[in-house]
C-alpha cells in the first residue's frame, strides 16, 4: 500500500498496487470498475492490471486492459481544506466505456450536489450526478451495478454495511476526475478541472524532495522504489521508531523532530540505537538498508562500505547525507578498474577523517573536498574485480 496526499495537510490515503483506496482512519474503501463493449472489468480482480509511481513520486498510475487499449487511473494529492486527493480516469482506447467508483464498507451514504458524503462527512466531489447508481447491502454484482436512475437517495444501516456504485459515461480519448477528502473538514467547492494534473503534482513532489539525502544508484527499478520511500517517510501520519530514524538519517530534521515527539520512551531507545530489523519491503528499512550501502558514519566517514555486488564498476551518487562529521556529498566513478572518488563536506568538525576500505584499503583523507583515483590492487577479496 502506497501512501498518497499532499504534506502540510492533515489527511492521508493508501492506495494498493491495483488502485483501490482508502482514507488513512476510516473503515470504507473507495475501488474503480470498467463497463466495457463486451464485459465489466473490476480493476481488483482483473489480471491484466500495471502500476508505477509517476516519475518515483506518490503519484500512482494504475493501468486496465480494455478491448484496444487501457483505462488508466491516476491517484494524487494536491492538498487543501478537506486534504483533497484526485482520482482520475483516463479513456485510452478507441471506444467509449462507463466508469463506475464503488464504495465498500459504509454505513451511511447521501448525495447533494456534486458531492458524496459518506458516513456523515463530504467525502467525494463528483463532476455531476452519476447517470446510474446502485446503493444497498448486496454485493455489488455485473448485474446490480448501476441498475438505479434518478437523484441518488440517502440511505443508513446501523447492523450492516454498504455497498454502493457511482457510474458516469466517459468518451474514448477523454478523461474523469473525482476528489476525495482525505480530512475531515469540508473541502468547499473543488474546480476538478482546474486541478492540478498528475505530473504538475509529480513535478511538486521533486521540489519537495530537493532537501535532504539524495543518492542515484545504477539500478532503475532500486531507484524509483527508494525514491518513493522518501516521500512515504514525509506522508507517514503515525511514524514509528524506525521511520523515525530512517528522517533523521535521510536529513528531513524537521520531520524527525515532530515524529520524535511521538514515541513512546521504548520507542526512544530503539530509534537512538538503530537496533529495530531491517525490513527492505517497508520504506524506512529500504532507505536504512540503502544508506547502509553508501554511508557508513562510524569513527570517521566510510564511503561506499556495503556497495551491493551489481553496482560494482557502475557509477553512484550520494548527496546531502547528514553524518556527524558533516554534510557528506561524493561520486564514484570508474575508469576500468579504478575507482575514481569525488567528495565535499560542508561545515566539516574538527578531526575529520574519510575513508572508502571496501574500494581502497589504503586511502584516507582529511581534506573536505577533493577527487581522488583509487588502487585497485590493495581492495580486499570480498568484492568483484572490475574486468
Amino acid at each position: 500500500m502506497t501512501l498518497v496526499g499532499a504534506l502540510g495537510g492533515r489527511g492521508r490515503a493508501r492506495v494498493d498496487a491495483r488502485g483501490g483506496t482508502r482514507v488513512v482512519g476510516e473503515r470504507w474503501s473507495l475501488d474503480w470498475w470498467i463497463g466495457a463493449d463486451d464485459r465489466w472489468r473490476r480493476a481488483a480482480h482483473e489480471p491484466a492490471v500495471r502500476q508505477r509511481a509517476l516519475d518515483g513520486t506518490p503519484v500512482l498510475e494504475t493501468a486496465l486492459r480494455v478491448p484496444g487499449g487501457d483505462a488508466i487511473q491516476r491517484v494524487y494529492g494536491v492538498g487543501g481544506p478537506g486534504g483533497i486527493v484526485i482520482i482520475e480516469v483516463e479513456n485510452d482506447s478507441p471506444a467509449a466505456f462507463v466508469v463506475a467508483f464503488t464504495v465498500s464498507g459504509a454505513r451511511s451514504i447521501e448525495g447533494a450536489g456534486p458531492s458524496i458524503e459518506v458516513d456523515g462527512r463530504p467525502a467525494l466531489v463528483v463532476p455531476g450526478a452519476p447517470a446510474r447508481w446502485t446503493v444497498g447491502t448486496d454485493p455489488l454484482t455485473i448485474e446490480t451495478i448501476g441498475a438505479e436512475t434518478g437523484p441518488l437517495p440517502s440511505r443508513r444501516e446501523r447492523r450492516d454495511r454498504l455497498e454502493a456504485a457511482f457510474l458516469y459515461p466517459l468518451s474514448h480519448r477523454n478523461r474523469l476526475r473525482i476528489a476525495l477528502a482525505t480530512s475531515d473538514e469540508d473541502p468547499g467547492p473543488v474546480e476538478l478541472a482546474r486541478a492540478a494534473n498528475a505530473q504538475d503534482a509529480a513535478n511538486g513532489w521533486h521540489a519537495l524532495l530537493e532537501h535532504g539525502m539524495k543518492v542515484a544508484v545504477p539500478d532503475a527499478k532500486v531507484q524509483e522504489a527508494v525514491d518513493l520511500a522518501r516521500s512515504q517517510l514525509l506522508l507517514d501520519p503515525d511514524p514509528d521508531a524506525a521511520t523515525t530514524a530512517a528522517l533523521e538519517d535521510w536529513g528531513y530534521d524537521t520531520e524527525a523532530a515532530w515524529a520524535w515527539r511521538g514515541l513512546s520512551l521504548s520507542a526512544r531507545r530503539a530509534a537512538r540505537r538503530r537496533t529495530q530489523p531491517l525490513d527492505e519491503t517497508t520504506p524506512s528499512g529500504l532507505l536504512a538498508s540503502t544508506r547502509r550501502a553508501l554511508v557508513r558514519d562510524d569513527r570517521g566517514i566510510e564511503l561506499a562500505p556495503k556497495l551491493p555486488a551489481t553496482w560494482w564498476g557502475q557509477d553512484v551518487e550520494v548527496h546531502d547525507a547528514p553524518t556527524r562529521s558533516g554534510r557528506l556529498s561524493y561520486a564514484v566513478r570508474w575508469h576500468g578498474a579504478r575507482a575514481a572518488l569525488l567528495w565535499e563536506v560542508t561545515d566539516p568538525a574538527p578531526g575529520l577523517v574519510l575513508r572508502a576500505p571496501a574500494l581502497d584499503p589504503t586511502w584516507s583523507t582529511t581534506a573536505p573536498a577533493g577527487d581522488a583515483l583509487l588502487d585497485p590492487t590493495t581492495r580486499t577479496h570480498a568484492h568483484p574485480q572490475v574486468p
